[in-house]
């Protein structure tokens, strides 16, 4: 039987801003407390991550870390808050992407 694969990405009314990549982003920088520590883990160079850190928080207007003194970051609520958006609508979307298919091949 054939199967779905989506992609789930979150946007607003000037298009998607958070899709896999982002989010694996900000749950390193959640287990690791650091930007550049959640970068190497990911292969990312620190620009890049930097990048995609920045290119979130202009799309809400606000940051999803806090940065501490040294090179720590710790995600905040608005930070978290995506990351469990971003979980609920990928498991939630590909369930039912699962159940349509297999309703389609009744």
């Amino acid at each position: 039987m054939l199967d779905s694969f989506v992609k789930v990405m979150i946007g607003d009314e000037n298009g998607p801003f958070l899709g896999y990549g982002k989010y694996l982003l900000l749950k390193q920088v959640e287990k690791s407390g650091s930007l550049n520590s959640a970068a190497q883990e990911l292969e990312f160079s620190y620009k890049k991550a930097f990048s995609y850190i920045n290119s979130i928080e202009e799309h809400l207007g606000e940051a999803v870390l806090t940065r501490t003194k040294g090179k720590a970051a710790v995600l905040n609520d608005k930070g978290r808050e995506l990351i469990k958006l971003f979980e609920f609508l990928d498991k939630n979307i590909k369930e039912y992407s699962k159940a349509i298919i297999k309703d389609f091949y009744k």
